[in-house]
């Protein structure tokens, strides 16, 4: 067996014939079926042994430059892939938390104030705007879901603002902007109502502007006050609130001031208790019409 692999590897004689056809493997990149033919001739080789030797000097001195970096080139995706499955998995395991309300309510500002840590947009499947999908004067606090990790352990989401009183048309792209977003994640810990501080009475119309189409996920619906610092006596208004809301069923309500850093806006938003959630949009506004509910309708238009 050692001479044997000795005459495949080296350019020697054997049976007083140069064995050419290993010296031009490389050149021609012949398949081990024609190298087989070509030492078919050499009588000390027996078929069992032929079977058992050649196979494999023939496999790697057929192994060429390009088939070493194909090979590389695909060990590398399959690390890569599995890296991107792992982190992928790392973020679907923190709790989601979805700052929802109407126009104004300071979203945006609350987002940026926390100085999240930006999610690499290649693990994520980044909603559009409405703005990039329908070519029309839609206000521009309708924007993408931003998203920024908060702690290690929270997801915080700025969603688009919550126009659904406008005309048809936004309001259908805001519900399919939604439907998106939400669909695509495996989980959904809490969705947080924000509100600026200011008269009572248009805190609470703003709050029942959102709670109505979240109603069926009020386990999880929370409330953040912005602005708190514009309270005169702000103990005293904090508890008003409370008491106030209680008519929502909330699951906490918390309290931001404009001068909070990220270490005091993450210990308020621990006080929310987070319950990882699969969002079943059945039965609101977001459900997602299925192609055999609309066959009904269409019919009736034909007839």
């Amino acid at each position: 067996m050692g001479n044997l692999l000795c005459q495949s590897l080296c350019p020697e004689q054997v049976d007083g014939k140069k064995l050419a056809s290993l010296q031009t493997i490389d050149q021609t990149n012949k398949t081990s079926e024609n190298i087989y033919s070509s030492r078919n001739n050499n009588s000390h080789y027996t078929k069992g042994r032929k079977d058992q030797v050649l196979e494999q000097p023939v496999q790697i001195l057929t192994k060429t430059k390009r088939d070493k970096k194909s090979y590389e080139d695909q060990a590398s995706q399959t690390i890569c892939i599995k890296n991107i499955n792992e982190l992928e998995q790392q973020i679907n395991d923190k709790d989601y938390l979805l700052l929802i309300g109407p126009t104004g309510v300071g979203k945006s500002k609350l987002f940026n104030q926390m100085k999240l840590e930006q999610i690499n947009s290649q693990f994520r499947n980044r909603s559009k705007s409405l703005d990039d999908i329908k070519n029309s004067d839609i206000n521009n606090e309708t924007k993408i879901f931003k998203e920024g990790i908060l702690g290690n352990q929270y997801i915080i989401v700025d969603t688009p603002s919550l126009q659904l009183q406008d005309d048809i048309d936004t309001r259908e792209l805001i519900i399919k902007h939604f439907q998106d977003y939400i669909s695509s994640r495996k989980y959904i810990s809490s969705f947080a109502i924000v509100l600026n501080f200011e008269q009572t009475y248009l805190m609470k119309a703003k709050a029942l502007q959102v709670v109505k189409y979240f109603r069926k996920f009020i386990k999880i619906i929370s409330i953040i006050i912005v602005n708190m610092e514009l309270s005169e006596n702000e103990e005293e208004d904090q508890q008003h609130l409370i008491n106030s809301f209680k008519f929502l069923q909330y699951n906490q309500i918390i309290f931001i001031k404009k001068q909070m850093n990220q270490q005091q806006i993450l210990e308020q938003i621990k006080k929310i208790n987070f319950i990882k959630t699969k969002i079943d949009f059945e039965d609101t506004i977001f459900e997602m019409i299925k192609i055999q509910d609309l066959k009904p309708i269409m019919d009736s238009t034909q007839q």
